[in-house]
């Protein structure tokens, strides 16, 4: 069977290629191999001048927090929703942006196209002291981008340790990570110090021993000893409704008065909460009557756990707004609230993270449509945003070759080109930048 094949073109300067111009157009597949490396080294170095440029705009935009116009939660979530970034890369960029701005020698050789991208994040975390910076970015020049990243792993790992106690650095590195996979397993990581990892070892060890079936592996009989640790705290009770109970009292002959003061565990809330609250919790309805006694309405069915399931699996457990795609915490909102009429039914269903549940009933965002389909988020000021990310055109093209040539700064094949190809002594360059820094520092303490 044949395959189609494709043709990739670039668009390049035409002034030295001559005969293999068309349409100012060049074939790759036309190209000598030797100007097809030459061409391949200057687009690397104008693909280097145009992301330093694009990080400038992407450290201004977060300087101005443009994206909580858009209810992201950060510019990286802006990022992943509007660039196409991952969101562990859109954080990556943005803390590179802002770093940039504290360092200009690392930030004229990103903009002049000698520095890649790669040896600037590098040197965003290698660079501690302003005096180092010349002399680091001269090493960056001399280095391979996987040099340079060896040497700021190792640089990292020895200020990591210096002079500071190790019991605080573990413990400052404690956490606890969930995780759900697409067969329903869940993944529980708990990362500790030794000694604190050990008691609770001893502890599941113990429970571990109870008899158990004989088909049980140990691994097995840990897991569930853990389990019951847990649940021995928790206690949780399957009885309970999904949501929370919200009692509202009321004075009025009229149980279900607009007047009444809604309460949750007798603690009085806004009306905002209680709408957001409303979304899936059970609601009754009491009044004081004369002889000192209390009626009580039937509590008001929450979203059926069937219904509440049909939501999760159409949205795949995620935040539906723009821009977000969070698991923590996610809550079944009703499109048309339930105090104007909106109903169970899947259409007027859809999640959101607990963020953006608030942004709808606090902050007075509006959503409409089908929940379905395509939901469209409409803010207070005005703009909107929609699921189906719409298609931008850009009127205007910055030449960011043409400008880098006005300012005298010509981009050829050897601008982004390693200086040097000598071996990297890792332990002679970070044990001299570690010197450095500590020679500058006590000029700094004299």
């Amino acid at each position: 069977m044949s395959h189609p094949r494709y043709i990739l073109t670039v668009v390049i300067d035409l002034s030295s290629y001559g005969e293999y111009a068309m349409d100012d157009v060049i074939l790759v597949e036309a190209m000598a191999t030797e100007l097809l490396e030459l061409e391949v080294c200057r687009s690397a170095a104008q693909l280097a001048a145009d992301q330093a440029r694009w990080l400038r705009m992407v450290a201004e935009l977060d300087r101005r927090e443009a994206w909580w116009q858009w209810e992201c939660r950060s510019m990286a979530h802006w990022l992943s929703w509007k660039c196409a970034l991952s969101l562990r890369a859109g954080r990556e960029h943005v803390r590179v942006a802002r770093a940039l701005e504290q360092l200009p020698v690392v930030a004229a050789g990103f903009d002049a196209g000698i520095l890649s991208y790669s040896k600037v994040r590098s040197l965003t975390r290698l660079v501690m002291m302003p005096e180092l910076e010349t002399e680091l970015v001269e090493l960056a020049k001399t280095a391979t981008a996987s040099q340079l990243d060896e040497i700021t792993s190792g640089y990292l790992r020895v200020q990591k340790y210096a002079g500071r106690d190790r019991n605080e650095v573990n413990h400052a590195k404690r956490r606890l990570s969930t995780r759900v996979d697409d067969h329903g397993m869940g993944t529980l990581t708990l990362q500790v110090p030794a000694d604190v990892l050990s008691k609770i070892i001893a502890v599941v060890d113990l429970i571990s021993k109870e008899p158990a079936e004989a088909d049980v592996t140990m691994s097995q009989r840990r897991a569930d000893a853990a389990v019951r640790i847990f649940a021995a705290v928790a206690e949780p009770d399957e009885t309970l409704p999904t949501g929370a109970t919200i009692v509202i009292r009321s004075e009025a002959e009229v149980l279900d008065s607009k007047s009444a003061a809604p309460r949750v565990k007798g603690i009085a809330i806004s009306h905002a909460a209680y709408e957001r609250l409303r979304c899936s919790a059970t609601i009754a309805y009491e009044r004081f009557r004369d002889d000192g006694s209390i009626e009580r309405t039937r509590t008001t069915d929450a979203i059926p756990r069937r219904v509440r399931r049909a939501v999760t699996n159409r949205d795949c457990g995620q935040c539906r707004w723009p821009g977000c795609d969070s698991r923590y915490r996610v809550e079944v909102h009703h499109v048309e609230w339930r105090s104007q009429g909106g109903t169970h039914d899947l259409a007027n269903l859809a999640s959101l993270c607990e963020v953006h549940h608030h942004a709808v009933h606090d902050r007075h965002w509006t959503i409409s449509g089908n929940a379905n389909q395509t939901l469209t988020f409409t803010a207070p000021q005005g703009h909107i945003a929609t699921e189906a990310q719409p298609e931008i055109r850009i009127d205007r093209q910055w030449q960011s070759a043409h400008l880098l040539r006005q300012r005298g700064r010509e981009i050829t094949p050897k601008t982004i080109a390693t200086a040097t190809h000598e071996r990297c002594n890792l332990k002679w360059v970070v044990g001299t930048i570690c010197d450095n820094e500590a020679s500058h520092q006590r000029r700094r303490d004299n």
